[in-house]
């Protein structure tokens, strides 16, 4: 980040953020939030459409992963399902990825994320708050997916709301991957 360039303007570009807290007894929660742009340049090389997606780590324990990439060349269905939406702790509108796939390194079509606010990120502010939407069911669905994500640091709690917006009434899943060593009862 060049001198003088404001913390907002690089979280924009990036669109990545971190938010963490530990309280004075030792409970940690970090999480990491993702609205940045799909992959690299005009065809999104190495991207997965995870627009909005984040990852959760509770007391040093990973809670909500992110289910990487698997192989690049062993299973042309597996490869595709790790690159898409259901495989994401994201929200997946009508059973679509939101992005389209031209082939294992390209994408046809981009669901951009976009930071919209960032506030709170200093360790002693009471509540961190991240705020970021995608475009990438514009075309298809005319809708738009917003997403903030509160963390309360005094009550260690971290609150996800997702607000869809859209043309026609529409299906959604509302995907969470938890860590091969977290139970869910």
């Amino acid at each position: 980040v060049p001198p003088g360039a404001s913390r907002k303007r690089r979280y924009s570009d990036a669109g990545l953020v971190a938010l963490r807290t530990r309280n004075s007894s030792g409970e940690e929660i970090y999480c990491a939030f993702d609205a940045g742009p799909l992959g690299y340049r005009s065809i999104a090389a190495h991207a997965h459409a995870d627009a909005l997606a984040f990852e959760l780590r509770v007391g040093g324990r990973q809670v909500l992963v992110d289910p990487g990439t698997y192989s690049y060349a062993a299973s042309p269905s597996w490869r595709d399902y790790f690159r898409s939406t259901r495989a994401h702790n994201t929200l997946e509108l009508e059973d679509t990825s939101q992005s389209r796939s031209g082939g294992p390194f390209l994408w046809t079509t981009a669901g951009n994320g976009r930071l919209l606010d960032a506030v709170g990120l200093e360790e002693d502010s009471p509540v961190a708050i991240v705020e970021g939407e995608h475009n990438g069911y514009a075309r298809s669905l005319r809708a738009r997916h917003r997403r903030r994500l509160a963390l309360d640091r005094k009550a260690v709690q971290l609150v996800i709301e997702d607000h869809v917006t859209c043309a026609a009434e529409t299906s959604c899943n509302l995907l969470f991957h938890l860590h091969p060593d977290v139970r869910c009862e």
